[in-house]
């Protein structure tokens, strides 16, 4: 354990936990924030026993990366496993150092795994064992993460396991293989081979779960779906060659040899996923003459020994992108007045509080008289249109999508809830609502009211006859702003009114 305590000395000295400042916008991992990044290498996460004979002793160590400079203390991490077809060990290899450098810039701490290795080509308990092997020692190194995430300064509910070819089906039995009666029959002793224990039970004791917030697949595969059965499970992303030989893309044996089991790959796992509800993207790549690794690899090293070929920028986006979704916040929508009068021209608007999360507000067409983080109180202009937008910001520095609600600020005075305004002809209360609607009309004449959602598309009409007032129910809209616009029986416009359903 030298290696580690020298690296808990080291990471102390050169982040000293500072608390980082509160910014509306930083750009943190959405682009390249940062200019170089800090490797500790070989950090001991696991003793397991060799997986062959005469089955000895074994360490298994991981590189952490880390932004050079960064001052924050919880950070989400990726926890990467390199292609090997369970044979050729290179945690350092070109592609965990690119992913490295590319993740560790954007603000992200980086992790590429050692794992066991070695089987018998010819023996097909023998590649089941260490493909077991490899997933025990996946989940010891959540686990270690897990205990050391103040020392690494991460957010243990932001761990991402992401792994390519070998390390895709790491990453996979990462996030759904829990149950004893998902283990591998090969796993369990034989009558040469010790039994290798249960999913949790190799590599160390560290008493956390190896639960993760979600999985990226790269050409990885399973051998039953059936255990990806819970739609609340962890999300994951896959991607695929359509003609990958290696690893499956629909169902078959790894290699196209038949001593490998049959597998699943990812066009099987989309499926799955799919008919469960488990939320998951799936991008499959029909490239001619590539199959496995395409963007240019073989076991994770560079095929021209230069870089990779062109799809690895198109590979590289939708990792970063997907892995960005995971920890992005998810900002409700604004709640507050969309239609304001003259004499009640100052109002509230909130969002939902995330804990540790800050919120930043802008305005256009009036001005924010007071401000308590999810909770605005603003003064709009005496007449026109205004603007209300809010930016949430976790505490790790991730920004959320803007909410923004378009208010319309009208002449008149507000006489009552149901009533109109002196100068108005239809009024909508509640406005947002999410269940019932009562549209208000100064007229007893026939008046048809059409819906249209945002791009302009009917979506409803209610007719009032003899009536000032008609409900409508809303809650099976799709969130947004309507337009609801009532005309007379002889066509004329009668009135133009916003609604917004949340």
């Amino acid at each position: 354990m030298k290696h580690f305590y020298l690296f808990v000395l080291a990471l102390f000295l050169s982040i000293g936990f500072i608390s980082a400042q509160n910014v509306c916008f930083s750009g943190r991992y959405k682009s390249r924030v940062f200019s170089s990044y800090i490797k500790y290498g070989d950090i001991k996460y696991a003793e397991v026993q060799q997986i062959s004979p005469p089955y000895l002793d074994e360490n298994l160590h991981m590189d952490v990366y880390m932004p050079d400079g960064d001052v924050l203390k919880n950070r989400p991490i990726v926890v990467f496993a390199h292609a090997s077809a369970f044979l050729f060990n290179d945690k350092t290899c070109d592609v965990a150092k690119a992913y490295a450098d590319t993740f560790t810039r954007r603000g992200y701490v980086f992790a590429s795994l050692d794992y066991r290795m070695g089987f018998d080509p010819l023996d097909g308990t023998s590649s089941m064992r260490a493909a077991y092997a490899a997933i025990q020692d996946g989940k010891s190194a959540i686990r270690f993460i897990k205990e050391y995430a103040d020392t690494f300064g991460i957010d243990t509910n932001n761990i991402i396991f992401a792994g390519s070819s070998a390390g895709g089906i790491m990453a996979l039995y990462a996030a759904y293989a829990d149950k004893e009666s998902e283990r591998p029959a090969e796993s369990y002793a034989g009558l040469l081979s010790p039994d290798l224990g249960c999913w949790e039970c190799s590599g160390n004791t560290y008493k956390h779960t190896s639960k993760i917030k979600a999985a990226i697949s790269m050409w990885g595969a399973v051998l039953d779906v059936s255990m990806i059965d819970d739609p609340n499970a962890p999300p994951c992303m896959l991607i695929h060659g359509t003609a990958d030989q290696i690893v499956p893309y629909g169902t078959g044996h790894p290699f196209q040899f038949p001593v490998f089991p049959e597998s699943s790959g990812s066009l099987i796992i989309d499926q799955q996923a799919t008919a469960i509800g488990l939320k998951h993207e799936f991008y499959p790549f029909e490239i001619l003459g590539i199959n496995h690794e395409f963007y240019g690899s073989a076991n994770g090293n560079w095929l021209n020994l230069i870089g990779p070929n062109q799809y690895w920028d198109t590979v590289t986006t939708l990792f970063t992108q997907y892995t960005f979704k995971q920890i992005q916040p998810q900002t409700s929508v604004i709640a507050g007045a969309a239609t304001v009068y003259q004499n009640n021209l100052q109002q509230t608007y909130t969002v939902d509080y995330h804990t540790g999360s800050s919120y930043c507000w802008t305005i256009t067409g009036g001005s924010i008289i007071s401000s308590n983080s999810n909770s605005v109180t603003v003064l709009w202009n005496t007449t026109g249109y205004g603007q209300l937008k809010v930016t949430e910001i976790t505490d790790y520095m991730a920004e959320g999508n803007p909410q923004v609600l378009d208010v319309n600020i009208m002449q008149g005075t507000t006489t009552g809830i149901n009533n109109l305004t002196e100068n108005q002809t239809m009024s909508i209360y509640p406005n947002p609502a999410n269940s019932l609607v009562q549209f208000n009309l100064n007229t007893n004449e026939h008046v048809s009211i059409k819906i249209y959602n945002a791009v302009g598309q009917e979506i409803n009409t209610i007719h009032c006859q003899n009536q000032k007032t008609v409900l409508l129910d809303v809650s099976k809209f799709s969130s947004g702003t309507y337009t609801c616009k009532a005309r007379l029986a002889n066509g004329n416009l009668f009135a133009t009114e916003k609604l917004i359903v949340q």
